[in-house]
């Protein structure tokens, strides 16, 4: 139950800063065109989660991003490891790279999980929605907060359980710009 409040907490939170974040970094956002950003996110490190990402604008206002992912962490006696891929392709509210977004993710990813009774590895594939806000200063430094859903089709099981479902999603990269 406790975990559900922190979600539910952490969405409120991150959905306020994304939409009221406009004004307050409307000044120091220059109007530059940029061809490419790369971000990881920092803070996941914490957490056992390390992802990177590349994103190219396809036309004006829509850009494809490609993505890969490792992650490795226990909690309590369930160990999680793997490694992903994933793409998706965002569609802003004014100009590619930079401002309001949202779009469909897709990913694919091997896992293995192990708790003090049995170990199980395999595949899972997610799909799902995100929605940000892209930050592009004007030497290039990037800053990416996005929030999300996915759905994940897995072939792992655990204690007689496939490892399927809904989770949410939340990032917060930086990078860079040119």
């Amino acid at each position: 139950m406790r975990s559900n409040k922190f979600i539910t907490v952490s969405l409120i939170l991150v959905l306020t800063i994304v939409l009221s974040s406009a004004a307050v970094f409307a000044e120091e956002v220059e109007e530059i065109t940029y061809s490419s950003v790369v971000t990881a996110n920092p803070l996941g490190v914490l957490f056992g989660l390390f992802n990177a990402s590349y994103e190219q604008p396809l036309h004006f206002s829509t850009s494809y991003q490609v993505g890969g992912s490792f992650y490795s962490y226990e909690i309590g006696d369930l160990k999680w490891s793997g490694f992903g891929v994933d793409g998706s392709y965002r569609m802003y509210a004014d100009q590619a790279l930079n401002g309001l977004y949202y779009g469909p993710v897709a990913g694919l990813s091997s896992s293995s999980i192990e708790d003090s009774f049995e170990k199980e590895s395999g595949l899972s594939f997610r799909v799902g929605g995100v929605a940000g806000r892209q930050w592009i200063m004007g030497d290039g430094f990037a800053i990416d907060l996005n929030l999300g859903a996915v759905y994940s089709i897995s072939n792992v099981e655990l204690d007689g359980e496939t490892v399927s479902g809904f989770s949410p999603t939340l990032r917060l990269n930086i990078g860079y710009a040119w």
